[in-house]
């Protein structure tokens, strides 16, 4: 009998799951699964694809009008350089979504998703008000945090002094005043801080206000996200088309990865929306374009997202 049991528990878990291991890009034997299923898949990896090529083209449109010889090359410097990391970012979420729901992993895109709201509210704090200090407080954050903390050594510290000094040099002075100010209190509280946008906003809520989000949907949809970071126990099983299924191998779930990916999607588009609008780049039609293509696909197929 238990030698029975040991052979099922080979055959159905061990084989799949740790012993034979597991090929990247298939699922149950089934051969890049989002692609393989271009039915019901292949107009979000359209969209997907879509969103992903006008975030290249943002980014060329900004290269081409504010990089030297351009005289622009030093408006909004620290703000646009924030922007530009922060768009980064979000495209290399953006696309991890995906290898995720290629691989039968959607599962996990909740984490990745709940990243990307923050690349958004990160450049909605930036660009709202006082562009240029409130990048400055983005960009240092981590490097004065770090100047209160015993565990980096005096080299890793001045090296992070020399960082927020150089960025300091590319205020202009009424902004560079005010930076001092806020480094020399932010020194002379002696605590590092757990959020860089305080105290212009009370919490990440704040920020999505700005969006005129009267309903708070981008916000509910942060908070639900958040219970996939924190591995609650709702939170591990959202983006799973039967929750109470356990399986530790690569899983079908085509309505989840439809949700992933719009979701990736429609996240994207905001950031790279707000980073074209605050450098006049003029490429509001496409943004329109897409959003209109994005509700055909929500009638279509009642996947809800948030409305900006």
């Amino acid at each position: 009998m238990f030698g029975f049991i040991a052979k099922q528990l080979y055959i159905r878990g061990f084989k799949k799951g740790v012993r034979e291991g597991y090929k990247r890009g298939k699922i149950f034997g089934s051969e890049k699964f989002v692609k393989s299923n271009s039915k019901l898949l292949g107009k979000y990896l359209d969209f997907y694809n879509k969103v992903f090529n006008f975030t290249i083209k943002t980014n060329k449109a900004s290269f081409e009008k504010y990089n030297p010889p351009s005289h622009l090359a030093n408006n909004s410097i620290l703000s646009r350089g924030c922007l530009y990391v922060i768009g980064e970012r979000a495209v290399i979420l953006h696309r991890s979504v995906f290898s995720l729901c290629e691989d039968g992993w959607v599962s996990v895109t909740p984490v990745i998703l709940r990243s990307l709201l923050e690349c958004f509210t990160n450049s909605v704090a930036i660009v709202n008000k006082d562009s240029e200090y409130m990048a400055f407080k983005y960009y240092a954050h981590d490097f004065l945090n770090s100047l209160l903390d015993q565990d980096f050594d005096n080299y890793t510290k001045e090296f992070n002094t020399k960082q927020i000094d150089f960025q300091l040099q590319r205020l202009n002075q009424q902004d560079r005043d005010r930076a001092e100010k806020y480094k020399s209190e932010f020194m002379k509280n002696g605590k590092p801080r757990n959020y860089w946008y305080k105290p212009e906003y009370e919490s990440v809520g704040d920020i999505f206000k700005v969006c005129n989000d009267k309903d708070s949907e981008w916000y509910k949809v942060y908070k639900n996200l958040s219970m996939s970071i924190h591995s609650s126990f709702i939170g591990s099983n959202i983006f799973k088309d039967q929750p109470d299924k356990k399986d530790i191998n690569p899983r079908e779930d085509l309505e989840s990865t439809m949700l992933a990916l719009v979701s990736s999607s429609r996240s994207l588009l905001e950031i790279t929306n707000v980073r074209q609008q605050f450098e006049k780049l003029n490429l509001d039609s496409e943004v329109n374009q897409l959003i209109a293509e994005l509700l055909t696909l929500n009638e279509s197929n009642k996947i809800i997202t948030p409305n900006l």
